[in-house]
């Protein structure tokens, strides 16, 4: 009985190894946290290669570069701002994002250096409830959908 636990828990740790490094390797993740009150915490992080030492360097002299920060948060913003007019127009019901924000990072995973960007916000009334459903479809466009280069996680 304990050989079978052991074999069951090395098999679960391969599982989460494969997924962790298709999670690891993909371009843009984002991350969406559903409250109850149906505001939704949204994080997306690009990745991108640095494949060389003057790479790296480049980056980080673009994470020092405040005026590019103020530039990106706008795009971003305003980028946003439009899908939500969209998924206000499709969904009939008001909507806001607020609380946008944006760094940047370098990590290491496995002896590869990646660049970092993280955006995020708030968007409020991003879904709505229906007796004891809570429905979010609606707030989705196109354009939003994940493509095979990205992952979405969805977290309630």
């Amino acid at each position: 009985m304990q050989t079978s636990s052991i074999v069951m828990r090395a098999i679960l740790v391969i599982i989460f190894m494969i997924l962790w490094g298709q999670i690891a390797l993909a371009q843009t993740m984002t991350t969406i946290e559903i409250y109850e009150n149906g505001t939704a915490h949204w994080i997306t992080e690009m990745r991108t290669v640095l494949t060389s030492q003057s790479g790296i360097s480049q980056w980080n002299m673009t994470m020092r570069d405040t005026n590019k920060s103020k530039k990106d948060l706008e795009e971003f913003s305003n980028r946003i701002n439009g899908k939500i007019r969209s998924a206000e127009n499709y969904s009939q019901r008001p909507m806001r994002a607020r609380d946008f924000n944006i760094s940047y990072e370098t990590i290491s995973i496995q002896s590869n250096y990646y660049s970092i960007i993280r955006l995020s916000f708030e968007w409020e009334n991003f879904s709505r409830q229906n007796d004891s459903k809570l429905i979010i479809g609606d707030a989705f466009s196109e354009e939003m959908m994940p493509s095979s280069d990205n992952v979405l996680v969805i977290k309630i």
